[in-house]
């Protein structure tokens, strides 16, 4: 479940936020870049802004590389096939975060039980985590890795939760650690 106006918001934004945003990145990514205002098929971009939107996609495009979703088979993540979802993710997770960070100004949420020692702010996380939660089976694995513009599940939380300093804040992950690397990407 995205969305249910009888639960704790940071459960709310980090499900259908996050989604929202998610979508809402892809005007802005390596395909929805390339369309104007009115849809039509055209680089309105100043070249400057092209020239360091590549430089930022690049840097995404090595890290969602060095995954390998199955280390026996050998089995690489295409950081290229799946820049435009992963653009999405890391812009989306971002939005419905300050989103979220700005609906929570001087306000408490509840705790869900048997999650008391968490925080609103982690529980967007982990909320937002577990909508990509998911198994595959070794066929389906190959599947998606070798033919789906989306990274596994395991990798769009892992590879856009590494980017964000927040995330590494709210967890207090140390810098240099494998959550809270020292080089982050981030086109938006």
């Amino acid at each position: 479940m995205f969305f249910s106006a009888d639960r704790p918001n940071y459960m709310n934004y980090g499900g259908i936020g996050y989604v929202i945003g998610h979508e809402i990145t892809h005007g802005f990514d390596h395909q929805g870049r390339l369309f104007d205002k009115k849809g039509n098929l055209r680089e309105w971009w100043h070249p400057e802004t092209s020239d360091k939107y590549m430089v930022r996609t690049e840097c995404m495009i090595r890290q969602y590389s060095n995954y390998i979703a199955d280390k026996e088979a050998r089995l690489r993540i295409d950081g290229l096939h799946t820049i435009g979802e992963n653009i999405a993710d890391n812009g989306g997770v971002m939005l419905a975060y300050n989103a979220y960070g700005r609906w929570l100004a001087n306000k408490t949420e509840p705790r869900l039980p048997g999650l008391y020692e968490y925080s609103g702010r982690q529980m967007f996380w982990i909320n937002a985590a577990n909508i990509w939660c998911s198994v595959y089976r070794p066929e389906t694995l190959k599947h998606i890795v070798l033919t789906g513009v989306h990274p596994p599940g395991q990798y769009r939380v892992i590879g856009t939760f590494q980017n964000q300093p927040e995330f590494a804040n709210d967890f207090k992950c140390p810098l240099g650690s494998y959550m809270n690397p020292k080089k982050k990407c981030k086109v938006w």
